[in-house]
């Protein structure tokens, strides 16, 4: 990013990735910090994001999907006896 003609007048010190932060059940929470100029950190900070899913996807790592988990501690009914309720 630092040699991006758009983006090097606004990073003063480069991306740093400071590791895991946190492992939940379904998240890896990985922290890293930049300095850039008070002028536009946010749109360093969200090409940052960016980039860095699109580098995780070309290794084969994505991310999960908004797919519904349904969990029961007991037989789950199925069919239209479901229906009728």
């Amino acid at each position: 990013m630092a040699e991006d003609p758009e983006l090097q007048g606004d990073i003063l010190e480069t991306l740093k990735m400071q590791g895991v932060a946190d492992i939940e059940e379904t998240a890896i929470l990985v922290r890293f910090k930049f300095t850039a100029r008070p002028t536009r950190p946010t749109l360093v900070q969200r090409e940052a994001v960016k980039r860095m899913v699109k580098a995780l996807a070309a290794e084969g790592i994505h991310f999960a999907g908004a797919t519904p988990v349904l969990a029961s501690s007991g037989p789950i009914a199925t069919g239209p006896a479901v229906a009728e309720g």
